[in-house]
């Protein structure tokens, strides 16, 4: 995969009556240089969480752990600083290719060498993945979530040149 990448998405904001409307889309352009990660340590374990920047204030991530292998991908979605709130959507390994165990998303990822966190080098998006988002000072909806990030089918997060 040569830069520049491409991840296309649109954001939503949901209301009351539990009707979506598009508050934000577009296609961000970016090379490996953008991706930011972060390192956290909890209960013995350490955890990467590796994101992108989106325009109009959306950030689509992944978290990495230490773990040898990977049957399991947490994807988020978040909004920049200044908003608190929490998204994490797990895709199980089925075959070659992970799947939202609820939503049906899926995505093909590739590895350097070996399928392990650290050789993670990008994830394609196969269908349109939907990224649910808890605004921590917004009443929550009845389905308990107040936005939503799709990121859209043929989009490639990609973490290592």
């Amino acid at each position: 995969m040569a830069a520049p990448y491409t991840l296309s998405f649109e954001a939503f904001s949901l209301t009351v009556d539990g009707s979506r409307v598009r508050i934000a889309s577009g296609v961000r352009e970016y090379s490996t240089a953008d991706i930011r990660t972060e390192r956290t340590a909890h209960d013995g374990s350490t955890f990467w969480n590796k994101t992108l920047s989106l325009p109009s204030g959306f950030i689509v991530g992944v978290i990495l752990d230490s773990t040898p292998d990977v049957e399991h991908l947490a994807i988020f979605g978040d909004m920049e600083p200044g908003h608190q709130g929490f998204s994490f959507e797990d895709f199980a390994e089925q075959g070659g290719v992970f799947t939202h165990h609820e939503l049906g998303g899926q995505l093909k990822v590739s590895f350097r060498a070996r399928p392990s966190p650290d050789h993670l080098e990008a994830i394609e998006f196969r269908t349109n993945v939907t990224l649910r988002y808890i605004e921590a000072k917004t009443n929550q909806l009845a389905d308990g979530h107040t936005h939503e990030i799709v990121v859209q089918q043929g989009s490639v997060f990609c973490l290592q040149p």
